[in-house]
């Protein structure tokens, strides 16, 4: 990747090259008059030059400024176009086993994790298929948007990209991360993520009643730009600079990885206007040519077997409305581009392989109804236990090391396949410069998916 760096302006000669509308003391030089008369005709000559030069200052700024908005558009260009003949990758992962000096830390994660004493380790089973983490190396800015699942997920991202420059802008509720920028990751790139209860529509600007912790999705202007701000400071700041990064344009996010808030939202809520508004928004205000919707696992407002058939009707939908987008795009001017990682499938999965070796059949869902007692939507015994409980149990005996609680995840057990699929994901759209048609990228979205989000390969 060429790299360009700051030219440093220079005293004599090379600082007069450097701005031609700055005097220098050598052009001001005069040579002492010898006589009245030269005295006479220095001082006409320097007030002719004084008024030519008021007259024309107004002309030499605009001349200036059209001169520099010309080179910026011809340097941005040839930038683009050594960019393209490169061909460099923006994004790249590697998987490595479950060892400990790849084992995630939970570094920014302090809440929601599962290396507690009153869990187990999960069975070799499900151990087997969980068995890597991922790390990150990538230069592109991007953004992880959603509900505190959506943060659980930014900040193990976070850590497998070896960020190392974090900005909190604010919290949520006491010391739960609302709005977060790191600006640097391994490789050069920025990564963000913003707490959200609702799709990010253009319904929810300004709505200060619906910021989190209420229901609605509202979010403020103020502070999309403070952190497009932020994120441009970081990239003019930096003592090198990459053609590629100026030519993207500072403080603009590449990608957004976006975690719908079923927590938040009633199921039916989640419509093709919905997926629509949230990627049209996204590219108006934060600029993101990528958007990655990740699909709905089963939770603990999922209490019926309708309520399972429906999100699966849903994710569905996503899926059917990601590619058609992409089918319109080749035929349009958009370049937005939008692919879905099925991280609700993966987890299904999950629930399913930890429903069987806790003995349940699992020919029909009836398995799922089988939930904890004592709250108003009380989790599904398979999803967050790792032994059968008595009848009327309020809690797990045991808990297991894949749901938190019913609605959050243990990232620091699966992480590294989420990771890794948002990643391939990533190298999708960005790592491929000729190949942007609907079935190039629904085959490679359906390739990381396979490898990442599907462990029927590995289990059945």
């Amino acid at each position: 990747m060429t790299v360009i760096t700051t030219p440093t302006t220079q005293s004599g000669v090379e600082g007069r090259k450097s701005d031609p509308f700055v005097a220098h003391k050598d052009d001001l030089a005069v040579d002492k008059p010898k006589s009245g008369c030269s005295t006479f005709r220095a001082t006409v000559l320097s007030v002719f030059l004084a008024i030519q030069l008021y007259m024309g200052s107004t002309y030499a700024h605009e001349h200036f400024l059209r001169s520099l908005s010309s080179w910026d558009t011809q340097w941005r260009r040839q930038a683009e176009e050594t960019t393209a003949a490169v061909h460099l990758p923006r994004i790249l992962h590697t998987v490595h086993p479950l060892v400990s000096q790849y084992h995630y830390n939970s570094t920014f994660s302090p809440y929601y994790h599962c290396h507690k004493d009153d869990r187990v380790d999960l069975p070799p089973p499900i151990a087997r298929v969980l068995n890597y983490t991922t790390r990150v190396t990538t230069d592109l800015r991007l953004l992880l948007m959603g509900d505190s699942v959506g943060i659980q997920m930014f900040q193990y991202f976070e850590e497998a990209a070896g960020g190392s420059a974090r900005n909190v802008l604010q919290y949520s509720w006491g010391k739960h991360e609302g709005i977060v920028l790191n600006t640097q990751l391994r490789g050069g790139g920025q990564l963000a993520g913003w707490r959200i209860t609702g799709m990010f529509s253009h319904k929810g600007e300004n709505q200060a009643s619906q910021l989190p912790n209420n229901v609605g999705g509202g979010w403020m202007r103020a502070d999309a730009d403070r952190l497009l701000n932020l994120s441009a400071q970081a990239v003019w700041n930096r003592p090198q600079v990459t053609e590629r990064q100026l030519a993207d344009g500072a403080g603009l996010f590449d990608a957004m990885v976006f975690r719908i808030p079923q927590g938040w939202m009633d199921t039916k809520d989640v419509t093709q206007e919905a997926f629509q508004d949230t990627i049209l928004t996204a590219h108006s205000v934060f600029g993101v040519s990528t958007v990655v919707f990740v699909s709905l696992p089963l939770v603990n407002n999922v209490q019926t077997v309708a309520d399972f058939e429906e999100l699966h009707r849903k994710n569905q939908q996503l899926k059917q409305y990601a590619h058609a987008w992409n089918t319109n795009a080749t035929t349009t001017t958009t370049t937005i581009r939008v692919l879905v990682l099925d991280f609700g499938h993966l987890m299904n999965q999950l629930l399913e392989l930890n429903a069987r070796g806790l003995g349940y059949d699992t020919s029909n869902l009836n398995y799922t109804l089988d939930h904890l007692k004592g709250r108003q939507l009380p989790s599904s015994i398979p999803l967050v236990c790792a032994e059968r409980q008595k009848e009327g149990a309020k809690k797990c005996s045991v808990r297991n090391k894949i749901a938190v609680d019913g609605m959050h995840w243990c990232f620091d057990t699966m992480g590294g396949r989420v990771v890794a699929g948002i990643s391939c994901l990533l190298e999708c759209a960005y790592n491929h410069d000729n190949e942007k048609s609907a079935s190039f990228l629904r085959q490679c979205q359906n390739q990381c998916n396979q490898r990442h989000m599907d462990i029927s390969s590995s289990v059945y």
